[in-house]
């Protein structure tokens, strides 16, 4: 095989000023992930619409990225990574200036919308990564975009606040807008052209089906609280995701130029068990999301914080991501990735152990969160890592898209889950429905710990073993 860097032309400008234009997307997509989260009480006053209306300006995002990202993986594979990657932050540029200008929630959602459609950013990320970097530099560039992204998390949650009350709506995507266009002059001027490494057609009917059935479960576990989950439409809803899927699976067997190779995503112990871990670590981690905030806030079986103070709390998680994920490259290459991700999920399940069994004082709440930010700043480059360096180069688009569209199902699994375990506990006892929330976390965390161990690959460095993955 030829290697990753004969096929790829060096860019005049430098690998690191490569690398750089590259990370200023993630920069982009992370913060228009993030910012509207905790301000969308005043999204809801000035557009005059109720919650449930408001809240869509979230869910419309997080759909459309939850949709697209293994589609733009995939298209990136077909199509090069390059023009795909650019093409992905015109959508969210696209989506980002509607969003800033709009005067109605309808065109807010449809802006939210667009800028879904840019979350290739982060597989196609990796695969640029993968072709301008050599093997023994990649591990350490996947976790610096994982730091990345999750410290633009956290600080797009802490000033959301003051940009909406100093500067205006609009700049809460017209700051995101402007890093989307220097990474996109940038990418266009210094990051190499890669040519495609995949052949294969883009099959239009499997991703309408693909968009079918993902967007109806979503939507379903998302609305389920709302209509009832024995309702008729939650009951027609998951019978229609479940049957779309089944037609979708089918068609991807069948084809000889599938959208998603199902084959490939199961064939592969080591893709297989990733895949299953960032189900497992979505779960763990919106899960986390959903319980710790009302947990703080709440005045009995909590400590009662307003919602400024418990954003001080989140950033712990997003700051533990970061240290180690600047870390990550140096401690895979020490630790391995199994081991990485085995003593981080079992971090993160025992500070949710803590949470969930002992009184503990604020203080020490903090010190818990900032564990499970290091234990999951530890899992995901890891996983990422596991996931590019299996596969060939021809398909490292669409297994990290796959990879990134299954945290995002766990996740919202792990929402439902949690906030469904609550309502049913809590009435008789809240201190108790908050256990039983952390409690289950820290199982789905501990499956992670075994799963790491038992299934990823036991070799130091891992890379792609092309006579294996042929079999």
């Amino acid at each position: 095989m030829v290697s990753d860097e004969s096929e790829t032309e060096r860019p005049s400008g430098g690998t690191h000023l490569a690398v750089a234009a590259v990370i200023a997307g993630v920069v982009a997509y992370s913060l228009l992930q993030s910012m509207l989260v905790p301000v969308l009480p005043a999204l809801r006053d000035k557009f005059e619409v109720s919650t449930p209306d408001a809240a869509w300006i979230l869910t419309g995002f997080l759909l459309s990225s939850a949709v697209s990202t293994p589609m733009m993986g995939r298209i990136g594979d077909i199509r090069g990574l390059k023009r795909t990657y650019l093409t992905a932050l015109y959508f969210l540029t696209a989506g980002a200036v509607i969003a800033a200008f709009a005067s109605t929630s309808a065109v807010a959602i449809a802006g939210r919308v667009l800028q879904g459609v840019g979350g290739g950013v982060i597989p196609l990320a990796y695969g640029i990564l993968r072709a301008i970097l050599p093997s023994r530099r990649l591990p350490t560039m996947i976790g610096v975009v994982g730091g990345v992204a999750g410290i633009s998390n956290a600080i797009g949650t802490v000033l959301a606040g003051p940009i909406l009350q100093y500067l205006g709506y609009a700049w809460l995507f017209l700051i995101p807008a402007a890093f989307c266009i220097v990474s996109g002059i940038l990418v266009a001027t210094v990051v190499p052209t890669v040519a495609p490494r995949s052949e294969a057609k883009i099959n239009v009917v499997a991703g309408l089906l693909f968009c079918a059935w993902l967007s109806t479960l979503l939507i379903t576990l998302g609305q389920g609280s709302t209509w009832g989950w024995m309702s008729s439409q939650v009951i027609m809803a998951t019978a229609i995701a479940v049957v779309t899927c089944a037609i979708w699976i089918a068609v991807e067997l069948r084809s000889s130029s599938p959208l998603i190779d199902l084959r490939l995503m199961v064939s592969h112990q080591a893709v297989a068990a990733s895949h299953a871990i960032s189900l497992l670590l979505g779960f763990t981690l919106f899960g986390v999301f959903a319980l710790l905030p009302a947990f703080l806030q709440d005045a009995q079986a909590g400590f009662g914080l307003a919602s400024a103070t418990v954003g001080f709390y989140m950033v712990a998680l997003s700051l533990g991501m970061f240290t180690v994920g600047f870390l990550a490259g140096r401690l895979i290459r020490v630790l391995r990735s199994r081991w990485m991700v085995a003593i981080g999920a079992m971090a993160v399940g025992l500070a949710l152990l803590a949470l969930g069994l002992w009184n503990v004082s604020p203080i020490a709440v903090w010190c818990l969160t900032l564990v499970m930010g290091l234990g999951f700043g530890g899992c995901f480059p890891a996983i990422s890592t596991v996931v590019v360096m299996s596969v060939d180069p021809a398909d490292t688009g669409q297994a990290g898209g796959v990879n990134a569209n299954l945290r995002t199902i766990g996740g919202a699994v792990g929402t439902v889950a949690v906030t469904g375990l609550m309502s049913v506990a809590s009435p008789m006892s809240p201190a108790g429905g908050f256990s039983v929330g952390f409690g289950v976390l820290a199982v789905a965390a501990t499956a992670v710990s075994f799963c790491a161990v038992v299934f990823l690959p036991r070799r130091r460095g891992g890379g792609f073993d092309a006579a294996r993955n042929r079999k």
